[in-house]
């Protein structure tokens, strides 16, 4: 599998929201690993969590967890750059099958692990 990782910081400069996105067989999957408010954000966690979302995602053939805590809801809407970065907190999967880039970043990422999916 192909992957590459990006990140969503915070006010304060700190990495709260990890991708991972992966590239195996000409499906791409998206992986996501979201801190709480209380948690202290650290690279090598999120990178672990997000690609284990993503083998889930690829192994299962279809998108799982679905992000429920109000928490983490809260976290994806603190992002002050990417405030709309996610279209719906309501429907968002941490685990994600057969994705399309979600922007014109994700666009270029999934170009440099060679997937295209929309792009």
């Amino acid at each position: 599998m192909k992957e590459i990782y990006y990140y969503l910081y915070d006010r304060n400069k700190k990495p709260v929201i990890t991708f991972c996105l992966g590239y195996k067989d000409g499906t791409m999957a998206k992986g996501v690993a979201i801190c709480s408010k209380k948690d202290n954000p650290c690279k090598k966690y999120g990178r672990k969590e997000a690609r284990n979302r993503v083998l889930e995602a690829l192994g299962t053939k279809k998108s799982n967890k679905q992000v429920f805590r109000n928490r983490a809801k809260v976290v994806m809407c603190s992002i002050p750059k990417w405030y709309n970065y996610f279209d719906d907190v309501d429907n968002y999967y941490k685990s994600q099958f057969n994705v399309k880039p979600s922007n014109e970043f994700e666009k270029k990422l999934f170009k440099m692990i060679g997937g295209t999916n929309g792009a």
